[in-house]
């Protein structure tokens, strides 16, 4: 099993609505950049997790003393909107 946070996904659709919260967030702390980091869905029937994005932020001094802010999941719906 893969460990959570494994890199696999190029491309994910997740709410904008909480991306526009968190990125707020990061402005209101100061932060200059972000690195985004897509990690596929884990695990099985109830147990599964979603696709999610991990946001990782710094000020100008750079990723040295990075912080890491909540992940969004995949939306529900992801496969109902691939054709987008």
């Amino acid at each position: 099993m893969k460990e959570r946070g494994t890199l696999m996904r190029n491309s994910i659709i997740i709410s904008v609505s909480e991306l526009h919260s968190l990125v707020k967030d990061m402005k209101r702390q100061g932060m200059d950049y972000v690195r985004l980091t897509i990690n596929d869905a884990e695990g099985d029937g109830e147990d599964r997790q979603p696709a999610y994005v991990d946001f990782s932020c710094s000020s100008r001094s750079g990723f040295d003393s990075s912080v890491d802010f909540e992940t969004i999941d995949a939306v529900d719906n992801e496969a109902d909107l691939t054709d987008l």
